[in-house]
């Protein structure tokens, strides 16, 4: 067996040492890149959440928007039901008015055939 020496001892102290340093150099770098990874990632993630509050304003402006459509319809909903009301009142003040009106014109058309019936079939001396 060989004998190590003192020289060699130190030999191998400052490569451990170099190992170690360099070690703690790429640790270093290992650590920087994740922490811009990690500030990444909070960029990306304040954008989603940016984006998501702007999501939900819009949303909440629709519902809004559709509540105002809603109440609109409502009120032309009941507009319809007044008009439909007016026309049906219309219809029957005119059902009742056609039915007077065909009536009278009924009982003079009678006479007028009875009159016209006795003087063609019954004439006088």
């Amino acid at each position: 067996m060989s004998t190590v020496s003192d020289s060699d001892l130190k030999e191998l102290k400052d490569l451990i040492l170099g190992i170690d340093k360099k070690l703690d150099v790429q640790i270093a770098r290992t650590d920087e890149r994740f922490k811009s990874i990690d500030q990444r990632f909070d960029q990306i993630d304040q954008r989603f959440n940016d984006l998501q509050l702007q999501i939900d304003q819009r949303f909440e402006q629709v519902d809004k928007r559709f509540e105002q459509v809603d109440k609109q319809f409502e009120q032309v909903n009941k507009r319809f039901e007044q008009v439909d009301k007016q026309f049906e009142s219309v219809n029957a003040r005119i059902n009742t008015f056609t039915l007077g009106f065909l009536g009278i014109v009924g009982v003079l058309v009678t006479g007028l055939l009875g009159i016209i019936g006795k003087v063609v079939f019954f004439p006088n001396p």
